[in-house]
């Protein structure tokens, strides 16, 4: 499945400038494997995330929150979660916007604020 009527299969993108138009005209990044930081990337651009429910994931899982900025569906539902998202303007609108918001929590400060935090509650606990 190299192309569908809806979509492109891309496989790895290692250019920037490439990765940074694909950002700029796509709808969603969807990911059947394990994530990535491509996550992150995607959310920095106001880009929603659907990927698979797997037994095995990477930290940068924890950033996409089914049905706010992106979708986590069941290997069995896969195809069918991907086809709701492709007819549904709102839905796309909805986790776009979700995605927005999430790149504000997504800074190199925000990052170091919250790894200070962690850090106080472990030297400090209760």
């Amino acid at each position: 499945l190299r192309d569908v009527r809806w979509g492109q299969c891309l496989g790895a993108i290692r250019s920037d400038d490439r990765m940074s138009h694909i950002f700029r005209v796509t709808d969603a990044v969807v990911i059947p494997g394990i994530v990535g930081l491509v996550v992150n990337h995607a959310f920095a651009h106001g880009v929603p995330v659907i990927t698979r429910r797997l037994s095995i994931q990477v930290p940068e899982i924890e950033y996409i929150k089914h049905g706010h900025n992106g979708l986590i569906l069941d290997p069995k539902d896969f195809g069918r979660g991907l086809n709701e998202f492709v007819k549904s303007p709102e839905l796309k609108k909805r986790l776009a916007a979700g995605a927005l918001e999430t790149r504000q929590t997504l800074s190199l400060e925000k990052m170091a604020e919250t790894f200070d935090a962690l850090i106080e509650r472990t030297i400090n606990p209760g």
